[in-house]
C-alpha cells in the first residue's frame, strides 16, 4: 500500500511539473527561415491590478519635476 502512494505521489507530481512547465513555455512558429517566438502580450486583469495596487495617481510628492 506505501508503493502505491508513492507512485501515486510521484505521477502526479510530475504531471503538475510536466503541465506548469507547458504553460509556460513560450509561444511560437516555424517557417522555411526559422523558428520565431511571439511575445506574449499583457493581459488585461494584470495591468488593472497593478494600477490598483498604488496609493498615488500622479508624481510622487518626493519627486521634483525638472523644468527646461
Amino acid at each position: 500500500m506505501l508503493w502505491i502512494g508513492i507512485a501515486v505521489s510521484a505521477l502526479s507530481g510530475s504531471a503538475v511539473w510536466m503541465w506548469n512547465s507547458l504553460r509556460e513555455a513560450p509561444e511560437g512558429y516555424e517557417d522555411e527561415s526559422g523558428f520565431h517566438l511571439i511575445r506574449k502580450r499583457a493581459r488585461g486583469a494584470h495591468v488593472l491590478a497593478r494600477k490598483k495596487r498604488g496609493r498615488h495617481h500622479g508624481p510622487l510628492p518626493a519627486l521634483k519635476e525638472i523644468k527646461a
